[in-house]
Order: structure tokens, then sequence, then C-alpha cells
């Protein structure tokens, strides 16, 4: 199978090949990294990471802080952040509900709960600081609430609707703005879709104090399978067992850009334009077929016995198998402006650390970072991860591990 691009990725990728008369000049070349000009963009290939063995940062083998909500317990994390003052919020979307704890991990406060009304949410996604005592929540219908710290409701805007498309995450980027993501519904296929597809997926900027949502650029999104069942015009929409990742996280004033067809990601100005382009050369993504067959084989086991168990079957025999793993799973950004890319996984049956691949704010392939097995980061700080356990797409457990930098 050959892997479909980002949009206005392929022009890229024909740029960055182009010989030294389309333009390109070497800019600086270090030990195990170089860095050039192309079109007026810098792209940064690094073959061996900086740090020596031995040298690099680790992860606490134990947490540092855990909350679980008591017996009451949480119910799918969605989102968690570290306050400037050492409190922890989370939103857990289950409940609908946001919670602040201290540093220790007592419960202060909490707000929310699931409905249409002031105050409450229907799809809780993501939460975070919004100035001194503010906390700001996006619920995934379109509208960002605003509470104090303490649990107080104070007010709420109704976004306006991306086009046709509909909202995914909403995150805070820099000078009190947002970047927000679309997703996309059945509705949007066309007649013919059928097979591997890449929606299209737009960034946008927001004002989470009015209404008002520009459109930044847009990017070819996540891959789906979409299967065409006999001539009744019935389909199904699922996602293949080794799907390309399409994320988009802000750093300052730009957006780091992953699409997973290599370990690596662009930065763009917000008018969408490529400002750099980094990878990591000869990264491994060997092993697509034994991996697709191994998570093939735990999706069915699961599905056994079930009246949809044969259904299921047709549909994933008949995906193509990628010539190659997706490279990335998620992209964070810490405080000091480095990029991190999580290493794509494969099958719940590989029983590996989660690899993280470290980038400087200038691109240079630090090193990788292990963090705990089952532990899902959700926030990268200057000395520390946090992050959820206990579920595959939303924990019961937070979790906050120490970052020795040495």
């Amino acid at each position: 199978m050959s892997r479909l691009s980002t949009i206005a990725y392929l022009p890229c990728l024909a740029a960055a090949l182009c010989s030294t008369a389309c333009g390109s000049r070497e800019r600086m070349t270090g030990e195990g990294w170089g860095v050039e000009e192309h079109g007026g963009a810098t792209v940064v290939t690094n073959y061996t990471p900086a740090w020596e063995d031995g040298e690099g940062w680790t992860v606490g083998v134990e947490p540092a802080l855990e909350i679980t909500l008591g017996g009451e317990g949480l119910h799918a994390v969605a989102d968690a952040r570290r306050l400037r003052d050492g409190r922890i919020v989370v939103a857990d979307a289950a409940a609908g509900e946001i919670h602040v704890f201290s540093s220790g991990g007592d419960l202060l406060a909490r707000m929310g709960g699931v409905g249409d009304g002031a105050g409450v949410f229907r799809q809780l996604t993501s939460v975070w600081e919004g100035g001194p005592d503010t906390l700001l929540a996006f619920d995934g219908v379109g509208r960002v609430s605003r509470f104090t710290s303490s649990g107080r409701f104070v007010d709420a805007v109704t976004l306006s609707r991306p086009g046709d498309l509909v909202w995914a995450e909403l995150a805070p980027a820099s000078s009190g703005t947002l970047l927000g993501t679309t997703g996309w519904t059945t509705g949007d296929l066309g007649p013919g879709a059928e097979g591997v597809i890449r929606p299209p997926m737009a960034v946008l900027a927001v004002d989470p104090l009015t209404p008002a949502v520009d459109t930044l650029f847009t990017l070819a999104g996540t891959e789906f399978y979409v299967a065409r069942l006999g001539a009744t015009g019935a389909f199904t929409v699922s996602i293949p067992p080794l799907s390309l990742v399409t994320v988009a996280r802000a750093r300052g004033d730009d957006v780091v850009v992953g699409t997973g067809e290599v370990m690596g990601y662009e930065i763009r100005a917000r008018d969408g334009a490529v400002r750099s382009r980094v990878r990591i050369e000869g990264y491994d993504l060997s092993g697509a077929e034994r991996l697709w067959r191994e998570i093939r084989d735990d999706q069915l086991s699961h599905a056994a016995g079930t009246p949809y168990a044969d259904v299921m079957a047709s549909i994933i025999d008949g995906m193509p198998v990628p010539e190659f793993r997706p490279a990335l799973a998620d992209i964070r950004v810490d405080p000091d402006g480095n990029v991190w890319l999580a290493r794509h996984r494969g099958p719940p049956a590989e029983r590996v650390p989660e690899r993280w691949e470290v980038f400087s704010v200038q691109g240079r392939w630090l090193g990788t970072v292990d963090v705990p097995e089952g532990f899902r980061v959700l926030e990268v700080g200057t000395d520390h991860l946090l992050g959820t356990s206990g579920a595959a797409l939303g924990g019961r457990t937070v979790r906050m591990f120490r970052l020795d930098k040495g």
C-alpha cells in the first residue's frame, strides 16, 4: 500500500530533495546532524542522537504523585495540567467534571457535570489555566467555559463552527489565544469514498473571549478505512490497525505538525508556511506486516463469539497492509520549546516502555526518553511528566513522574 501524504507535504518533500541548482545551500553541519536551507525553509536531518550512552534525561521509576479520587474514582481522564502554583487540574470526560487537587493530591474543588446547560459539559475534552484564579475548559460541541479555580462558573462562549467540519481539540497557544483542530463526520464522505482515506483537518486560531474562529491552514488528517457493504450503499468506517496519525501542537506563535510518514515534524507559521522541517534519517519503521497481523489477531480475539465477529474479520482482511509502520502517535512541546515525539507503539501485545524522541528548539535530536509501561503522557513540564494510567483511551489514575535532566 502506498501511504497518502499530507496536503502540501509532497511539494515540501520535492523541495527538500531538490539539487543545489534549486536554491539549496548547506548552512551548518555538526557531528550527527546537518542543517540546510531549501526554498526558504530550514531542513534539519539527524543521523545520531546528541546524548551519548549513559547521558540524557530519565523518568522516575515510581510516581511522585498519584491521584485516584478515593473510592469514588476517576472514570476517563481526558486532560490533566499542573498549574503554576503546583495544583493539579483534571478533566474527567465520562463524568463531565473538572477536579482541582492540591500539590499533594487532596481534592480542593470540583465543577461541571454532564448536560447541555451553563457550567456543564456534553463532551469535555480539555482544561487549562486561563489566568490568575481562572480555568478554561473546552466542550467538543464548540463551547469554552470559564470557572474560578475554586469551582465557580463564570461564563461561556460558543465558538463559530469551522465550516462543515466538527471540533476535535482545543489547547492554549501564545498570547492568550487557543489552537484548535477539527475532526469530521461520515456525512462528509463523498459517494465514492472507499478504502484508506485521510479526511481534511483544519488548524484554527481561537480567541477564548469571542466566538470568532480563524482557519490557519488545512492538513490531511488521521487515516480511516471506509468499507462498502454490498450494493445497498451502506458502509462502515474504522481505524486501520496501523493508522497514520496527524497531530498539531502550538509552540509559541508557531505550530508543530506531525503526520506519521517519518520520525520528524514541521514547524509552520500561522499562515501555513513551513519554517523548518526536522527528521531522523534511517529511523526504523520496518515490521509493519508482523505488527498489522498481531493487531488484527488481537482485535478479532476480542470480537470472538459476538454477532459482528464475521463482519469485523471481513473488514479487517479487506484492508491493505501498509509498507511501513507509522512513525509517531503523539506530539508534546515542553515549556522550553523542546519537541517530544511519541513513537508508535504497535499492538497491545508489545509490552515495551513507551518511547519519546526529544528534539531541541533548533531541531537537534537529543535522544530517547522511556516512560513507565501503560503511562499516557498528557503534559511535559520542565521537571515532570503528567498523565494517566489504567485504560487505553483515558485513564482512571492520574500520575506525575519526576523528569531528571541530569
